[in-house]
């Protein structure tokens, strides 16, 4: 437990040192670019919503954020490619809130966004990540 929190501790801190020093593309998806900051953002995001993701060496967990940014990416140009107008239907995005509510034991939706807010993430990313 004790490795664990030194490993997010080290990477809170390398986080703000490679947003100050450095960001650089990791892949480029057609014209979509992947970078170190959106790799970092993905671990962080996967580490929160997925509890076993705790459990994977620090190379496994770099190769499944690299993967799943990368797939996200191909789901998004292939929407955006077949789709005009994606309207989001808010009562399936709600109903994913809801789930992550009750999944961490909070009471409302604004306790579901300070949550967010404490572990770094924007509600508008969230809402990114669960609409494509």
């Amino acid at each position: 437990m004790r490795t664990l929190i030194c490993f997010f501790l080290y990477l809170f801190i390398s986080t703000s040192l490679v947003a100050s020093y450095e960001n650089k593309i990791l892949v480029k998806v057609n014209n979509e670019i992947i970078t170190t900051i959106d790799l970092l953002n993905e671990i962080q995001y996967l580490t929160l919503f997925n509890k076993n993701y705790k459990k994977f060496s620090e190379e496994q967990m770099i190769e499944l954020s690299k993967n799943s940014l990368i797939r996200e990416k191909i789901k998004k140009i292939e929407v955006k490619k077949n789709f005009k107008n994606m309207n989001i239907n808010e009562s399936y995005f709600n109903n994913i809130i809801n789930n992550y509510i009750e999944r961490f034991n909070l009471n409302s939706f604004d306790e579901f966004e300070e949550y967010l807010k404490e572990n770094n993430i924007k509600f508008n990313d969230f809402k990114k990540k669960n609409f494509y």
